[in-house]
């Protein structure tokens, strides 16, 4: 919990009044206690922090007034401000010292300038700033002690300008797409050999009893571009047999990501690992069996431990399946869960808010009891790819 304490000398060397337009910071709550004589930013606890000071009334009469003025989208003057705080408080604070509090709420990230407004350039159109606006809103706080009002739109751009290669659009894969396009990742590729059956309508994202027969990347296609016209996605409609075809896949597209949906052939993953190795890109899978769900590793070239150094502390590196041709038993939520957690690697991967927690590491989730615990893995980084 952090403490803030505003200034209470006044500016004595101004000459003349600064005049300028502010609104409350979206996305953030403020509040007191009854019978405290602080506010508190936040609600989480471990998150939040408190504002005191001589000046805390005045603080907490500037959000009012803000509030109610809804100045999210109408910002107030500095002088319209003050005539208010003047009669509120009969007038006991020079407009040197009302301005100094009011840059004091900005340092800490509670106001914004108005003439800030105009780096939202980023963002490509109001309809983009709609879309995503309570997604900005959450990256509006990643800078909050550090206001800068072009951070939330990096962050965006980021997700805009990535790509994204999937294989396997099922009861995962189906889901994870779904998220990026969310998200606002602009830029997939899909790959399955596959058509949609009944079996698939449970536990797919974007299908119905009218795809019954269609190709799966086809049938999705089209539902993520009603979802976000401004998806570029593309469909390949190919199986992965071995290394070489999945490795030319991979450097035809040259994604920023690389997803594993897919369970087939079983040394599959191994193949990823390989073709990531010599391509220098990451990549993530995830997937479920009975009641417990598998998310990660996350591999990064150079950086990160590979999937078969998870399989050989388990020792399950070349092992055999006798009955190949099984049906995996599957459960929707099992499938949504483990897609949007890969969906959340990817997300902080790409955004760079911070790095994806499976690295080194593989998430289980038993859905049974609801327990969650990384399965460590321990290597020495190897020095391979071209990245």
């Amino acid at each position: 919990m952090h403490n803030q304490q505003l200034k209470n000398s006044p500016i004595t060397t101004a000459s003349s009044r600064k005049i300028y337009k502010l609104r409350l910071r979206n996305g953030i709550v403020i509040f007191k206690k009854e019978n405290k004589k602080k506010l508190q930013v936040g609600v989480t606890p471990s998150l939040a922090w408190k504002i005191g000071g001589a000046y805390v009334g005045i603080v907490e009469e500037i959000v009012r007034l803000l509030d109610k003025n809804n100045c999210y989208k109408n910002p107030l003057s500095t002088d319209k401000l003050y005539s208010h705080i003047c009669s509120h408080f009969r007038c006991n604070i020079k407009y040197e010292e009302f301005i100094q509090i009011l840059e004091d709420l900005e340092k800490i990230g509670i106001l914004i300038k108005e003439e800030k407004k105009t780096q939202n350039i980023n963002c490509e159109s109001d309809s983009d700033y709609s879309l995503y606006h309570r997604q900005l809103l959450l990256f509006n706080l990643m800078n909050l002690r550090k206001p800068q009002e072009s951070i939330p739109y990096i962050f965006q751009k980021r997700l805009f300008n990535a790509h994204v290669l999937v294989f396997g659009v099922g009861g995962i894969g189906s889901w994870l797409i779904y998220f990026l396009t969310l998200f606002g990742v602009r830029n997939l590729t899909i790959v399955d050999y596959d058509i949609v059956e009944l079996s698939n309508l449970n536990r797919m994202a974007g299908t119905s009893f009218s795809d019954l027969g269609k190709p799966k990347i086809e049938v999705l296609s089209k539902f993520l571009k009603s979802v976000a016209p401004k998806l570029n996605v593309r469909t390949l409609d190919k199986k992965i047999d071995n290394d070489f075809s999945l490795k030319e896949i991979v450097e035809e597209i040259s994604p920023d990501v690389i997803v594993k949906a897919v369970d087939y052939p079983l040394q599959i993953a191994e193949w990823f690992d390989k073709v990531s190795k010599e391509t220098g890109i990451p990549w993530i899978g995830g997937g479920y069996t009975e009641f417990f769900g598998f998310v990660g590793p996350f591999v990064i070239p150079n950086k990160s431990c590979y999937f078969q150094d998870w399989q050989k502390k388990h020792g399950i590196e070349d092992i055999e399946v006798l009955n190949q041709n099984y049906n995996a038993c599957s459960l929707v939520t099992i499938a949504n869960s483990v897609a949007s957690l890969v969906a959340m690697e990817i997300f902080y991967y790409i955004t760079q808010i911070q790095s994806p927690v499976t690295i080194n590491k593989r998430l289980i989730l038993d859905f049974r009891n609801y327990s969650v615990y990384f399965d460590e893995i321990e290597c020495n980084y190897r020095k391979e790819g071209k990245r």
